[in-house]
Parts: C-alpha cells; structure tokens; sequence
C-alpha cells in the first residue's frame, strides 16, 4: 500500500498552491543585507490584505506597544524587517491550508498552537546556540505542516493515528513510517523545496527528528528538533503527563542535543526551567495573535 500513498502524497504536492509572490519577494528583501526599509515597505504595501494584517498583529495585546500603529511603515520602523516578514509568511503559511475544515476529524486548532508555540519559541532557544545571530521563526513554525499534507491525503486513517498516539505525539513519526511509508518531516521537505524556501528551512524540517542525519544547515535541524521537544515537554508537564514528560526531558538533555546547538555546558535542566518560564510569558497573550492569524 506505501507505493500508491506515496504517488498520492507526491501528486498532492506537485498540485498544492505556491507562496504568493508578495511573499518571495519579501523573503528576498529582508535576505539581502544591502536592502532598504523602502524597498520592503513598497512590496508590502502593494498588498492591502497583508498590509492591514500587519497593522493589525502589530497592535495586537502580543506585542503591548506603548502607542496604537497606525501606519504601515510606523510599523516597520518598531518592528524591523524581521518581525514583519514573520507575520507576512505565518499569514500566507495559514492561508495555504484555510481550505481544511475547521470541524474535520483532525484538531486543527491544536496543530497551530503547537506550531506557532514552536515558533515564537525559536527565538529563545537560538539565542543559547552557537548561531545566535540567525532566525529560526520559520523553519520551527512550519516543521510540522507535512501532518496537514497526509492529513488532506488520507484524512481518516491520519486523524485517528493522532488520536490513538496522543499523549506521546512527538513519537508519531514512527507510526507514519509504518502505516504511510512516509513521515510528516519528509512530506515537509518536499513541499517545502517546492515552495524554494531557504535550504535552511528545508533542511531545517526535514532532518528535524534525525538532526544527526543533517549533512546541510545541520543547526537548523538541531534548533527544530530541541523546540519541537521543548514545547512537548512543557505542554505534557503542564497537563500532568510526568511518565511522558520525563521521557521527552531525558531526550532534550542528551550531551548530542548540547552538541548539535553548539550550547556545551550551558545546555542543562536548569535552562530547561528558564526557557519553560519564559514561554510561559508568551503563552498568556499567543492565543490572542494566533486568533488573528485564523480568522
């Protein structure tokens, strides 16, 4: 049966929308250290939809600035160019799969507070790397989206997989290779080479649960890897699964985790609290940016 899901998911893929335009391009601009604020703010402006959207993230109660944003680019000037192409992809990102129902056999309402967890937790632990400098937003926000793909694919059979893993879903990989021949990260890598994202990003999700098979970008992968953990681990502490939680800190704490982050000695169980608490900061106002995101 693998070789006829395979040729579905891959004709699936080869069919799925591309990004918007405005999107590449802003990818590009915010990639190029020699562009301008202008440049930016001429593409983003092209676009009222995601104009508006972005006056409205960035006066959401998410970010608490002291004064209303009432311009696209007082916008920009507070937020910088990457704040402001994080919300330009995470709106397309979610607009690519606003056709699945919101009432299907899958919670989807769960699946992007896991991912948009994830992504807002990137910046915290990039920052105890040894890539400090670089951005690990999107790579963290889409390194599950290859579940949505079988999930559309084959939308029974995935859904109850979810349901019957639940509550060690971060081990659902192995059933997916088992019952699909595919996992959610190899889904990801292609449809992510499609949308010609960074290799960064591609190689980021799609090596995610091996991020010791990662010959490219392979901090990327170890980044997605250790978050994707983290934001278990913190969920399954908090709604009391401590057999599970205990299982997913043994693997968040294993010297080839510090290693792979480039985080020696600094990588530990107190650092696990640390970052547990400040996510927790960003937890009290994330359902209210998610909300814009899904509306």
């Amino acid at each position: 049966m693998h070789p006829l899901i395979e040729t579905h998911l891959n004709d699936l893929i080869d069919g799925f929308p591309t990004l918007p335009a405005v999107v590449n391009r802003v990818m590009e601009i915010t990639a190029d250290a020699e562009s301008s604020t202008e440049a930016l703010f001429n593409v983003i402006q092209a676009d009222q939809a995601i104009s508006i959207n972005v006056l409205k993230i960035a006066n959401s109660v998410f970010y608490g600035l002291p004064k209303r944003v009432d311009s696209l680019q007082h916008a920009l000037s507070i937020l910088g160019y990457v704040e402001i192409r994080n919300m330009v992809i995470t709106q397309a990102i979610f607009n690519s799969f606003k056709q699945l129902e919101k009432n299907g056999t899958m919670d989807l309402r769960s699946f992007w507070e896991h991912a948009f967890s994830c992504a807002l937790a990137a910046k915290l632990v990039g920052r105890r790397t040894s890539g400090r400098k670089q951005d690990y937003y999107l790579p963290c926000l889409v390194h599950d989206i290859g579940k949505l793909m079988i999930y559309m694919a084959l939308p029974e059979a995935y859904a109850d997989m979810v349901r019957s893993a639940a509550p060690a879903g971060y081990r659902i990989y192995v059933s997916e290779k088992r019952l699909f021949g595919m996992t959610h990260a190899e889904v990801a890598l292609r449809l992510l080479s499609r949308w010609m994202l960074p290799d960064s990003v591609v190689h980021g999700v799609g090596h995610h649960h091996h991020p010791e098979s990662a010959r490219d970008h392979a901090l990327y992968a170890w980044v997605v890897h250790t978050v994707d953990l983290l934001v278990h681990w913190s969920d399954l502490t908090d709604a009391g699964e401590a057999d599970h939680a205990q299982e997913v800190q043994e693997a968040l704490l294993r010297p080839e985790v510090a290693a792979g982050l480039g985080a020696g000695a600094n990588w530990n169980a107190g650092v696990l609290g640390l970052l547990k608490a400040d996510m927790a900061v960003q937890k009290a106002h994330q359902s209210d940016l998610l909300a814009l995101f899904l509306s």
